[in-house]
């Protein structure tokens, strides 16, 4: 097919610049040789004629040569011209083929036109000006009949590109609506199970009130009015003293479940001073475990948001070092510049398998790391988690810090 096209384009270079190519299919060499001698004394050098005495030959031709045009004779013997032009056509050959016969018939007239022979000439009415110009009209005609097939397949190929591309684009376009979708959705349900869980933590933290503190204190108010009917001195100075040791140590339940919602150095001393002020209550309730901190003095530098953002994830990543890493150490850095804030919280334990869409674990129940990217995401800034089976665990958080003094 390449070499066919290849031929076509050299055909049409032929038509600007000649000379042309000629092939003339005929058993008698006479005939060539007239043939020849005809195109040579219309158009002087203008024409180049080759001769093939049978079929084969010409066939051998068409598939080897760079022709213009074909003339082929009627009657070639087992094999007729209007046979031999249809199996050169079936070998793809796309010049004009003229026929040239000694007799004429309408009949054969008619078949040759209907087989796809361009052309029909009498070799006894032929003259050389008419065979000149026969194969001159023929060969333009074939050209323009090339160049339009050809722009007709660059133009189909060109739409069947764009089709193409059109197709992808449009898949690709709703590959992105479907992953929308369901980003938009698992979105929508992070955000209904957050408040789910929000609301749990809620109804835990009354029951631990209700149960713990507040129990005491009814019991507590249930002595004061038994302290009102004791007589003696000694008893009710006893009494008062166990009261009071009562009264310091619910006093001291209040205040960490005060500080666990917000702790209180963190308004006034900064970032720095709180999770100090944690991290000494967490190693004295956990002292097998080793807590390294290399923390940052911040003060008043952060804005609010950001501190108690970055305190909240804290949180939550110490909370799952508890329950989940079975690690030795901890390690805490925090440090920040005039861009960003950057709190890193890296432990030794088992580490576990991210997973790719945190979603999952918000449906199992695991709310601490989603809540904690929401917070980072909140502010503008972003969550890196890096952990692998074995291999601990560690919680990257940076927040630009535009707001900062």
């Amino acid at each position: 097919m390449v070499g066919n096209e290849s031929r076509s384009l050299e055909r049409g270079a032929r038509m600007e610049a000649g000379p042309y190519r000629i092939l003339l299919v005929d058993d008698d060499e006479d005939d060539y040789y007239l043939t020849h001698r005809m195109l040579q004394d219309a158009s002087g050098s203008r024409y180049v004629v080759t001769w093939a005495p049978d079929p084969d030959t010409a066939l051998q031709k068409i598939s080897s040569e760079p022709l213009d045009a074909v003339l082929v004779d009627y009657d070639l013997g087992a094999v007729n011209g209007i046979e031999l032009a249809r199996q050169m056509m079936q070998k793809d050959y796309r010049g004009p083929i003229i026929l040239l016969t000694g007799r004429g018939s309408y009949a054969v007239d008619l078949e040759a036109m209907q087989s796809g022979v361009m052309d029909y000439l009498n070799k006894n009415e032929v003259t050389a000006q008419l065979l000149e110009r026969t194969l001159r009209y023929a060969i333009e005609r074939k050209q323009i009949e090339e160049a339009l097939r050809l722009a007709k397949e660059e133009m189909e190929q060109r739409v069947l590109e764009r089709t193409l591309e059109l197709v992808h684009k449009n898949e690709t376009l709703l590959a992105e609506i479907a992953e929308r979708k369901r980003v938009e959705a698992e979105l929508e349900e992070m955000s209904r199970r957050m408040m789910e869980s929000v609301e749990s933590e809620r109804i835990l933290l009354a029951q631990e009130l209700h149960d713990g503190p507040m129990q005491e204190l009814y019991g507590l108010s249930f002595r004061l009015n038994l302290l009102e009917r004791m007589q003696e001195e000694a008893e009710r100075a006893r009494e008062i003293r166990q009261l009071q040791a009562d009264l310091a140590r619910i006093n001291g339940v209040l205040r960490s479940i005060a500080g666990e919602l917000r702790p209180p150095a963190l308004a006034p001393f900064g970032l720095e001073k709180a999770l100090r002020g944690h991290a000494d209550r967490f190693q004295q309730d956990h002292p097998e475990l080793k807590l390294e901190l290399m923390l940052m003095p911040d003060g008043q530098n952060l804005d609010e948001q950001v501190r108690l953002a970055l305190f909240r994830i804290y949180q939550v990543a110490m909370n799952n070092v508890l329950r989940h890493a079975q690690a030795r150490q901890v390690k805490v850095r925090f440090e920040y510049d005039a861009e960003e804030a950057v709190l890193e919280v890296e432990d030794d334990g088992r580490g576990f398998e991210i997973p790719k869409r945190w979603i999952s674990m918000v449906r199992d129940g695991h709310f601490g790391l989603a809540g904690a990217f929401e917070r980072a995401n909140a502010l503008g800034g972003a969550m890196e988690v890096r952990s692998q089976p074995g291999n601990g665990t560690c919680i990257r958080v940076t927040v630009p810090l535009a707001g900062a003094e």
